[in-house]
Parts: structure tokens; C-alpha cells; sequence
């Protein structure tokens, strides 16, 4: 086995031989939760199904002119009769902890429940890294954006033009990689005209780092590590879309739990999760598994554009 938490990984690797400071320092990590950019699908326990459909509806619809007031009729129209699968499937983090290191651990190390917290943290960002995986799959509106240059306030604008003509209205999640954030910020600094006086420049221009940057104009915007690349790193894959673009769904913790025989093992339920602790004797280790079911899908293509900028 590889990766457990004990005495002497953390006396070689954390220099448990020495005096500890009281806080743990937590490394560089990007936390953001893209939950809110998203519709949520709430899950219908004991419908013999693990496949929820989100019903399309097609309401463009206008009154036709009659030539006649005594003759003809309606004809029949189509509302439709497309769906979105969302199917969750069940995903795990685990870690473990030696019962010698439990006795001996000291006041302020990694205790249970600081290794408790990071496993009920993951839920957000799991999310969000699924959601940055479907930005590649908008191909209703045409990517923007330039693979051979940097993010600059055009490529936004251009995605602004693109989900308007595809009659999006409504605010805009602009999801980009903290290099291309950084790339808009600095185009946006440099820009003359109205643009330093649209309210939220002065707020955005002075943000760094990764999450929620605030709003600008129809967007608020993200600045998220898990966006990818094109696979050939050659350019990132940034995205716009509106609510109604990407949809999620999560099996509440208590469903799940309720799955979970009581006498196999000690349960912690979350709202998301189920955190079980098992004990292998013959090891001495203890277990600490995270379990929950997710699916994150796309609802309708038309509402969101992926934003292309140089990588490198």
C-alpha cells in the first residue's frame, strides 16, 4: 500500500521529529465551486431509474393569419419531444490513517478531522473540473477567440455577439484560466473609450488568483484552474454561457447512507456525502472513504460558446 498517514512517513516527510507548528498550512489549490453558473437537477429517489431526463420544450412559436373567417383551421404544432440525461455515478476519495500515528498524533497535525473537512471540500471542485471538461462540446455557436493569441476584452465581446444571436439573454458565466484572466485584465487596463467607466472595471482590474472575479457588464466572471487545454496544449479551452448551458445533479448524502447497512460501518453524512471510517485490524489502518454520486452534463448546447486563447 502507498500514501498512508503514518508515524514514520510524517517524521521523514513532515519533520514530525522536530517541534510543529499549532496551524496546518494549506498548499496553493483552486477552490472555486461553479455550482451557481449551473442548473441543478434534484434527484428523485426510488424511480427505478439512474437516468434523469430534463424535458426540452420548444416555445418559439407566433399566431399564423387565417385568410378566411369561415374557412380553414390550426394545423398541429410541434413543442417537441428532445431531452438532457443527467446519470450520476459514484465517485470516491480516500485516505488513510495508521493507528500508531492516531495515538501519537500532535495537537494542530492532520487529525481525522482535518482530513474529514478536505474530502467535504472536493464536492465544488469536482464539479467544476466536470463542468471545464464539456466547454470543448459547445459547437452550436462557433468558437472566439484566436488558439494563436492571448485573452484580450474582443474575445469576450465577440462571445457576447455570438450568444446574443443565439437569442441568449440573461447574465453570462465567463469561465478562464488564470493566465487568460490575467491576459483580460490587462487588455481591459489598457482600454480607452467607456470601458474604465463601466461600473465593476475598477473592482475586476484589481482581482487575482482563481474563483468568482465579480461582474463585468453581462458576465461575472471566473478565473479557474481546472480549464483545459486542447489536448495538444496548444490553446485553452475558456468558455461563456448562460443558465440553462450545463446542469448537475447529486444524490443527497442521506440517500446514500440510507444504502449503507448500519452494522458494516461508522457513517458521517454530508449533505453531498457520505464520509465511512473502517478499521483494518490486521493492518492497524483506518480508512476514511468518501463516497458520493455526481453527474454533471450539458442541457442545451445553444446557450454557451468556448473562448479560445494562446497557451503558451
Amino acid at each position: 500500500m502507498a500514501n498512508e498517514l503514518t508515524m514514520a512517513s510524517l517524521v521523514t516527510n513532515a519533520g514530525n521529529a522536530h517541534r510543529l507548528a499549532a496551524a496546518l498550512h494549506v498548499k496553493l489549490n483552486d477552490p472555486t465551486d461553479l455550482r451557481a453558473t449551473m442548473l441543478n437537477v434534484p434527484w428523485l429517489s426510488g424511480a427505478a431509474t439512474d437516468t434523469t431526463k430534463t424535458t426540452q420544450v420548444d416555445s418559439n412559436f407566433t399566431y399564423a393569419n387565417r385568410t378566411s373567417e369561415i374557412v380553414g383551421g390550426a394545423s398541429n404544432s410541434d413543442i417537441g419531444d428532445t431531452s438532457a440525461d443527467v446519470t450520476p455515478t459514484r465517485r470516491l476519495l480516500q485516505f488513510q490513517e495508521s493507528t500508531l500515528w492516531r495515538m501519537c498524533q500532535p495537537q494542530g497535525g492532520i487529525t481525522t478531522m482535518a482530513v474529514a473537512q478536505v474530502i467535504a471540500a472536493a464536492t465544488g471542485r469536482t464539479i467544476t473540473t466536470l463542468a471545464c471538461d464539456l466547454f470543448s462540446g459547445f459547437t452550436s455557436n462557433t468558437a472566439v477567440g484566436d488558439a494563436t493569441k492571448d485573452m484580450t476584452f474582443e474575445y469576450l465581446e465577440d462571445a457576447e455577439f455570438s450568444l446574443s444571436e443565439a437569442l441568449v439573454s440573461g447574465g453570462l458565466a465567463a469561465v478562464l484560466k488564470p493566465k487568460a484572466f490575467g491576459e483580460w485584465r490587462r487588455s481591459t487596463r489598457t482600454l480607452g473609450g467607456v470601458v474604465p467607466y463601466v461600473p465593476g472595471t475598477a473592482q475586476i482590474i484589481g482581482q487575482n488568483g482563481t474563483g468568482e472575479m465579480g461582474t463585468w457588464g453581462p458576465f461575472t466572471m471566473y478565473s479557474v484552474d481546472a480549464v483545459n487545454d486542447d489536448g495538444g496544449g496548444t490553446y485553452f479551452e475558456n468558455a461563456v454561457y448562460g443558465m440553462g448551458a450545463l446542469q448537475y445533479q447529486l444524490i443527497p448524502g442521506a440517500t446514500i447512507a440510507a444504502a449503507i447497512p448500519d452494522a458494516l460501518v461508522q457513517k458521517v453524512v454530508g449533505p453531498d456525502h457520505v464520509l465511512t471510517l473502517d478499521y483494518d485490524q490486521a493492518d492497524g489502518l483506518v480508512t476514511l472513504l468518501g463516497e458520493m454520486f455526481l453527474a454533471v452534463s450539458e442541457l442545451e448546447d445553444a446557450r454557451g460558446v468556448e473562448v479560445r486563447s494562446l497557451k503558451a
